[in-house]
């Protein structure tokens, strides 16, 4: 893996760090993944590979039209296999509401080309304290009530 961190500007010059990373490949189909009930019909499906590269995804069996209606085929840490219809991802920043381990998104380059995803908060401070780049990780918490994690450059 290699992790790579990019400096955006945001708002008026304040720099947040944005996560790259690049791996040859991910081994999706050995992820084993977490599942919290929202409501009888919402479920949330989480887990997070060797790389600290988070998958996230809300499953609603009332509309199951996210993806287009595709199948996807997981299994969960209890050993169970199922096919979710028409899952939606969702956002780290609804994932750390939910009590998931803490995540930012990031910019993932693989085989199948670039793409959005997250990484684990504690990955991204792993780096960053290895490289001795100083760092600041600010919190905050949006009408929603989501929870985002912001790492800015000092």
């Amino acid at each position: 893996m290699e992790l790579t961190i990019e400096t955006k500007h945001k708002g008026y010059g304040n720099e947040h760090l944005a996560p790259v990373v690049t791996v040859n490949a991910l081994a999706t189909d050995l992820l084993r993944f977490d599942e919290l009930e929202l409501t009888p019909a919402r479920h949330a499906y989480w887990a997070v590979d060797e790389y600290g590269i988070v998958t996230y995804m809300i499953h609603d069996a009332d509309n199951e039209t996210g993806f287009g209606g595709s199948i996807r085929r997981l299994v969960t840490n209890t050993g169970e296999h199922r096919e979710l219809k028409g899952c939606w991802s969702s956002r780290s920043s609804a994932m750390n509401k939910l009590g998931y381990p803490a995540s930012i998104e990031c910019s993932v380059i693989d085989e199948r080309g670039k793409y959005v995803s997250a990484i684990l908060v504690d990955t991204l401070v792993a780096y960053l304290q290895d490289h001795e780049l100083p760092y600041m990780v600010r919190v905050t918490e949006d009408s929603a009530s989501d929870i985002r994690y912001e790492i800015q450059a000092i």
